[in-house]
């Protein structure tokens, strides 16, 4: 059993418990590859993991730094979510809010090892 719509759930309703606002859905992420030999295409379904408080379970590298500001924590936080599906990473972690409700968030982008080889750049 999938934790993605707990999640989904706990977190709009964290953003309406808190009183923080909502925000456009066409919020602006941006994503600084940091390894970006690993950045694949997009991630069909757009599965990807949130990992709030975690790291990666299996051994994974880092592909780069996503960031956004938008009304609310939760928002920005998927917003993030989608950039990283969009950019064909595994998950999100490392996420850090500057405030409770302020928006503006940053996290980790990764993908698994072994789900990609490194591209020859010779």
């Amino acid at each position: 059993m999938s934790s993605r719509p707990f999640l989904a759930c706990f977190l709009v309703a964290y953003g309406l418990v808190t009183g923080c606002a909502g925000a456009p859905s066409s919020a602006r992420v941006s994503y600084r590859p940091t390894n970006a030999a690993y950045v694949l295409g997009s991630q069909p379904g757009g599965e990807v993991e949130v990992l709030l408080d975690d790291r990666p379970a299996r051994p994974f590298i880092v592909t780069g730094e996503l960031s956004t500001r938008t009304g609310s924590n939760p928002v920005s936080i998927e917003a993030m979510r989608k950039r990283a599906a969009d950019d064909g990473l595994d998950g999100i972690y490392w996420i850090e809010c500057a405030s409770p409700c302020g928006g503006r968030c940053t996290a980790r982008g990764f993908v698994y090892e072994g789900r990609a080889e490194p591209l020859d750049v010779r």
